[in-house]
């Protein structure tokens, strides 16, 4: 299908294993590939939402390398051993299935399948048969509803303490350089 020859310096990004990281997708690294591809492979064409796995070396640190893509990410073309999730039956949810796939649980039934030791990597056609404990849809929407709003709520956190952090150390820059004076009472600095 596509070889590695045909990256670019423009075009479409091209979501390759080191673009997928634990919740997120990455692009620390991007390769393009020509803008033509998106007519021509539309079964590779990434779009907001879609669920990818790394599928070499997918557990690391303990961790499952899986993401959705955000508007940001999309379009984008699948390229080798990234796998895109796909849900055919209303039986399970996608929200509920990421949650899930970072789970002990699943962890340790990806790593029983796991072949290779190098370079472990996931068979596709093992990993559609590993077995998912599921309850209702009704109530995977809800568990993964909650995730959710846990999640959104560490982002903030997150977000404040990078702040914090940024004031701290500006601070520490004033005070230590003496740019910035302390008053101490009685007496005079």
């Amino acid at each position: 299908m596509v070889s590695y020859k045909e990256f670019s310096d423009s075009g479409v990004k091209c979501l390759k294993i080191d673009n997928v990281g634990f919740g997120e997708v990455l692009w620390e690294t991007i390769s393009f590939l020509p803008e033509t591809y998106l007519m021509e492979y539309p079964e590779i064409v990434l779009q907001p939402g879609d669920l990818v796995m790394a599928l070499n070396r997918p557990i690391i640190n303990g961790k499952l390398k899986i993401a959705f893509l955000k508007k940001s990410d999309a379009p984008s073309l699948l390229y080798q051993r990234v796998g895109k999730v796909v849900f055919k039956k209303n039986k399970l949810d996608k929200h509920f299935f990421f949650y899930f796939s970072m789970s002990r649980y699943f962890i340790e039934q990806i790593k029983k399948i796991l072949v290779g030791t190098d370079q472990p990597y996931l068979r596709t056609p093992i990993l559609l048969k590993t077995e998912i404990p599921l309850p209702p849809l009704e109530e995977q929407q809800k568990i993964a509803e909650i995730l959710s709003t846990v999640d959104k709520k560490l982002e903030l956190e997150r977000k404040r303490k990078v702040k914090l952090e940024r004031i701290k150390k500006g601070l520490m820059n004033d005070l230590l350089t003496g740019k910035r004076r302390v008053k101490i009472e009685g007496k005079q600095s």
